[in-house]
Formats: C-alpha cells, sequence, structure tokens
C-alpha cells in the first residue's frame, strides 16, 4: 500500500502540473500546514483527494489574487490551516484586515469558509473530523444535486457567482450569445427552482435578480 507520504508527494506533483506561475508560487512555498490538514482530516473523511484543490485561486472585487489552502470543489468548501502566531499572536492590524477581507470574498463567491487550528489538527485531529463529517452530511441531506441542472443552469449559476452585482436577461444573453428566448428560458427554469430571486419582488415585472440564499451550493 502507498504511503501516504508518496501520495501526498503525487498529488502534489499533480496540482503543480497542472497550473500557473502565481499558484506555482504558493504551491512550492512550506506545505506543513496544508500536509496535516489533508492528512489528519480531509483524507480521513473523504477517503479521496478527487474534487480537491492546493492553494486555490479567488480574486476579490478589486482582481487581488487569494489562495484558500485546500478547497473541497464538489461543495465550495475552502478549508485553512490557521497557526497561533501567525493568525492571532503576531498578526499585524493589516493582516488581520486582509483576513477578514478574505473570507467576505470567499463567502460572495459561494465558498464556505472552513478554519481549522493547527493546534487541533495535530492534538485534536479526531475533533476536526467529526466537525468535518457534520457539515459534510448537513449539505449532502438539504442541498439539491447539481446534476439537477442543465449545463447553461449550472454555468450561468457560477457565472453570477462572479458578478458581485444583481444581474439581469442581459447578462445571460452576453455570457452565453444566445437568443433572448433562450435565455428566458434558463432565467425562468433557476426563479422556478428558488435559485434566483428578483432583486424587487414586488415589482409589476422582474428585471435584475439575485442569488436565493443556498443557491451557491449549485455552483462550481
Amino acid at each position: 500500500m502507498i504511503s501516504f507520504e508518496d501520495r501526498f508527494n503525487l498529488f502534489l506533483k499533480e496540482q503543480k502540473s497542472t497550473t500557473d506561475k502565481r499558484r506555482l508560487e504558493m504551491l512550492n512555498r512550506d506545505m506543513t500546514g496544508t500536509k496535516l490538514l489533508i492528512k489528519n482530516v480531509v483524507l480521513p473523511v473523504l477517503g479521496t483527494l478527487q474534487g480537491v484543490d492546493l492553494e486555490y485561486r479567488i480574486k476579490n472585487s478589486a482582481g487581488v489574487s487569494l489562495f484558500i489552502d485546500v478547497f473541497y470543489t464538489p461543495l465550495r468548501l475552502g478549508l485553512e490551516c490557521e497557526g497561533f502566531a501567525a493568525h492571532a499572536e503576531t498578526i499585524t492590524r493589516e493582516r488581520f484586515s486582509f483576513e477578514r477581507s478574505k473570507i467576505r470574498t470567499m463567502a460572495a463567491l459561494g465558498i464556505s469558509y472552513l478554519p481549522f487550528s493547527m493546534d487541533d489538527i495535530e492534538k485534536r485531529p479526531e475533533t476536526c473530523r467529526n466537525s468535518l463529517a457534520d457539515i459534510l452530511d448537513y449539505y449532502s441531506h438539504t442541498m439539491p444535486k447539481i446534476a439537477e441542472l442543465s449545463l447553461y443552469e449550472r454555468e450561468a449559476m457560477r457565472y453570477f457567482s462572479t458578478l458581485h452585482t444583481p444581474f439581469a436577461l442581459a447578462d445571460v444573453r452576453r455570457h452565453f450569445k444566445i437568443s433572448r428566448n433562450k435565455s428566458i428560458k434558463i432565467m425562468h427554469s433557476l426563479l422556478a427552482k428558488g435559485l434566483i430571486k428578483p432583486l424587487n419582488p414586488n415589482a409589476k415585472r422582474y428585471h435584475r435578480y439575485t442569488l436565493a440564499d443556498d443557491a451557491t451550493h449549485y455552483m462550481k
């Protein structure tokens, strides 16, 4: 049986082979905390590394790149390993504000922020595993399957999550380069499924929309 060390190194090598220069820089940094998070929490709970990305890149509204330690694509979970010294004891005011901004950006993109302390990962891994398992169980019982959406609907949801503003029929037409009628069908379907909601529900006609509260779990 392959050891965890070999398995992780192969996984990391694969991640490095399919990325760009900026993310590669992040993957070449010290991965001690991320590696322990994978070993003690992620792999025991998921049983696989399929759908997992290391140093997953997102961008805030200003276009600044931010990186998530471990990202689980199917449910858009952002797992972070946080050491006490770096994230509490010696943190600067500027860094503190930056980290809060990162959390808000994750929320805006429909990513659930799941922080784990290095101490818990090392000394209380069972507690961490139970927490992650509970979260996975919640999503599996309360969120419909992404397969229920058509390819157009799925891509529309993903696209809406990147806009950071209310969206309209014209956004769908422009993104897909499709007819007005086809765009209307997509919007009506998403509205009927409760995945989007009108910005002004009391209006006679709906012109602009926002994502519904639980809609982010359909996006990949």
